[in-house]
């Protein structure tokens, strides 16, 4: 063996000699130590359980409120969804909870509560995908409020925002029919034009052009005729 090999192991032993006196000597501090590790260890084993039954029960709650809602219950179901966003806010049926609030409020025809409850979930979703129809559904209450003047300002930001987000071509509907109702013609033909270039060959496409025949025949201008009628003689 060479020399060198030698004294490296050499060294080696000597090394693991004092570990091993280091743990005869010191005995209690190595249990204290392994018993920190092992405490460590089943308390994060019971985290990790407990947080999965609260993730359950969360679900649970949720699809309760889904199914009181979809029967019309809106008050069962409203009483899921605030256990929910008391005690179960944190996991992600809480970031569905709030938006389906907002939701119920909606078809309630309570559009301020309803601007409420989705304003709160924009700002306390921690599930960034959600954030988009958070956003669409407070320019949409606006809308149905007739309060255009803040829909329309929503609906320009978003499509900027998003403009891969697959609501996007249905965001440039509701802002065209926005300004159309506001009686912004113009920039309500443009945004039907600007559907038709960006969404070829889908129902937006249709839709848009339907929407665009009344525009073309306002600006149709009727042709002067330069027959002149015959006199009988």
């Amino acid at each position: 063996m060479p020399e060198s090999t030698w004294v490296k192991d050499k060294d080696n032993s000597q090394k693991n000699d004092a570990v091993y006196r280091w743990i005869r000597e010191n005995k209690q501090t190595v249990w204290s130590i392994i018993a920190i590790i092992v405490a460590a260890i089943i308390i994060a084993i019971v985290i990790f359980i407990n947080l999965s039954k609260n993730k359950e029960t969360a679900e649970k709650y949720y699809f309760v409120a889904q199914q009181y809602y979809a029967a019309g219950k809106m008050d069962e179901a409203l009483e899921q969804l605030d256990i929910i966003e008391k005690n179960f806010s944190k996991y992600p049926s809480g970031d569905f909870a709030r938006l389906l609030k907002g939701d119920i409020y909606f078809t309630n025809g309570n559009y301020p509560k309803a601007i409420e409850a989705y304003i709160n979930a924009s700002r306390k979703i921690s599930n960034k995908e959600l954030v988009p129809f958070a956003s669409y559904s407070v320019a949409k209450t606006y809308q149905a409020l007739k309060d255009y003047d803040k829909a329309i300002p929503m609906f320009s930001t978003f499509v900027n925002a998003y403009p891969d987000h697959y609501l996007t071509p249905e965001v440039y509907m509701s802002l065209a029919i926005s300004y159309e109702t506001k009686g912004q013609n113009d920039l309500a033909k443009e945004t039907y034009q600007k559907i038709t270039i960006l969404y070829p060959q889908t129902q937006w496409e249709s839709i848009a052009r339907e929407a665009l025949k009344k525009y073309e025949s306002k600006s149709a201008v009727p042709q002067s005729s330069n027959t002149q009628p015959k006199v009988k003689k």
